[in-house]
């Protein structure tokens, strides 16, 4: 997410969303509800419906 400004600038692109829209597979839906829900949702909330509770998020964390 901290690269999206700066491709933006180097892409001339006015808008940031411009530059995430070029590059989210819009066949992806869940990228986009990915980055929707990350301004829309709670940390909580988003834990669970993502990673199934903080199980499933600490599993992915050890995974990354």
């Amino acid at each position: 997410m901290l690269k999206v400004a700066p491709i933006s600038k180097q892409l001339n692109h006015k808008w940031p969303k411009s530059t995430m829209e070029a590059y989210i597979d819009p066949d992806s839906a869940g990228e986009a509800e990915f980055i929707r829900d990350l301004f829309q949702l709670t940390t909580d909330e988003i834990v669970e419906k993502w990673y199934g509770g903080m199980d499933g998020a600490a599993k992915f964390i050890h995974h990354v």
